[in-house]
């Protein structure tokens, strides 16, 4: 996927292994617009992984920062659209319940603890569900 945008993401060359910044490098890199995102991603020392990660944070936050010409990449831009309505639609399931239904379903789940505010209770009933 093209960017659409200058886009800037942490340069993982400029940290150590405990995430300390060494100051040898810029902290962070710019794809510039027209560029193709993966490319540059792995240029600058970003995994396959980590560079599909991107796309889908970026797909879910921000779509139009990027262009999807193949139909390969249009089709991950639907995907990752459908999954973002179905995970709104879940939180404002979870969100109509009740406090203390949410607290249940956390320890049924295994949480080890429950967040006192509800934005905290829903994001952790759908991160532990996944």
């Amino acid at each position: 996927m093209k960017a659409k945008l200058d886009i800037n993401f942490r340069n993982p060359k400029a940290f150590d292994k405990l995430g300390r910044f060494t100051g040898e490098e810029s902290s962070y890199f710019t794809v510039k617009k027209g560029e193709e995102l993966s490319e540059v991603l792995k240029a600058n020392g970003h995994s396959d992984e980590e560079v599909a990660k991107a796309e889908v944070r970026i797909l879910k936050g921000n779509p139009h920062w990027l262009e999807a010409k193949s139909e390969d990449e249009k089709k991950k831009v639907v995907e990752v659209k459908k999954d973002k309505e179905s995970e709104e639609k879940r939180y404002a399931e979870l969100k109509s319940e009740k406090k203390d239904w949410q607290a249940n379903k956390l320890k049924e789940l295994g949480a080890k603890s429950i967040p006192s505010y509800e934005d905290g209770r829903i994001k952790l009933i759908m991160k532990l569900e996944k």
